[in-house]
Parts: C-alpha cells; sequence; structure tokens
C-alpha cells in the first residue's frame, strides 16, 4: 500500500498559484501550499486543470503571496484514499466543512466515506458468498470498537464541563 502523507513535498511538481491553467488535465491529488510549502488546502479531481477554473478558494489564494499548487497525477481508484492519508496527516486549516455544530474537519468526513468505501469492497470480495454477516464481521468489530472509545472521550469531556460549571 502507498502511503502518500511520506512524499517529500519539494519533489512534486508545482504551478503558480495564478498560473493554474497549466495544471494537467489529468486526475490527481493537488496540495495548496504557502511560500513555505505548507500546506493550506488539500484536494482532489478528476481534472484538476477544470477543478481550478471554478474552486471557490482560488481567487481567496490568489490574493496570497508565494502561492503554488503542488499536485500529484494519479489514477481516479487511488486519488480519494490519497487525499484521505494527506488532509489525516497535514490538517491543512482550509479543509473543513461546515457541519450543523460548527466546523468538522474534512478529514473526518473523508474518515467515514473511507468507512463506507471499505464495506463496499468487502462487499465487492464477498459478492459469491450467501454470508454477508461474514464479509462484513470484521469491519463491524472494528467500527464497534472505535465507537465506543469516540463515545468514552466524549463521556470524559461532557464530565469535564459539567463539574466545571457545578462551581
Amino acid at each position: 500500500m502507498t502511503l502518500y502523507h511520506d512524499t517529500d513535498l519539494t519533489s512534486l511538481p508545482f504551478v503558480d498559484i495564478k498560473d493554474k491553467t497549466k495544471l494537467p488535465e489529468a486526475s490527481g491529488v493537488y496540495i495548496v501550499v504557502d511560500a513555505d510549502l505548507k500546506p493550506l488546502y488539500i484536494g482532489k479531481s478528476v481534472n484538476m486543470r477544470r477543478r481550478w477554473y471554478t474552486h471557490y478558494l482560488a481567487s481567496r489564494f490568489c490574493q496570497m503571496e508565494g502561492v503554488k499548487i503542488l499536485y500529484m497525477c494519479l489514477n481516479r481508484e487511488v486519488i480519494e484514499f490519497a487525499e484521505f492519508q494527506l488532509i489525516a496527516h497535514y490538517k491543512p486549516y482550509w479543509n473543513k466543512r461546515k457541519g450543523k455544530s460548527g466546523f468538522m474537519p474534512k478529514s473526518e468526513v473523508l474518515r467515514l466515506s473511507h468507512d463506507v468505501w471499505r464495506i463496499g469492497e468487502a462487499l465487492r470480495h464477498y459478492r459469491q458468498t450467501t454470508n454477508i454477516r461474514q464479509a462484513l464481521e470484521p469491519l463491524i468489530r472494528e467500527s464497534s470498537a472505535t465507537l465506543a472509545k469516540r463515545d468514552a472521550e466524549y463521556a470524559s469531556i461532557l464530565n469535564s464541563i459539567s463539574k466545571g460549571s457545578q462551581t
């Protein structure tokens, strides 16, 4: 399995944000970086050049000095996974989605979509079997353990908050 977050950013091809029309018409993952190569935003597209014609952050990034778009041309099958790894590793500021209770990091949204993708892969792998429960059992166990850990963390936080409000 390729670990995209281990990629040396200095080795990636890039274009200046103002020259975004020079991006390749290819599928891949792009990383918007500042002058110090700090990732500001990470995304994916089946056509990176077309994506940046209408990207909602393009005008904002064009106003900043030294911003570049690094990119990796990748097969469509792996761009979501690569994007997920890179966002989880770098946690760029601009990769946030507004949720009902504030901002939900895009890495969390991608983690959830990756879980759904894994379920789909398990179903495809076991489509010849009639026992779907057997196909999904490992994923169910893993998800249950993760949810139990999150529930315990949330309970601890709520407990701390309620103790603080009682004093």
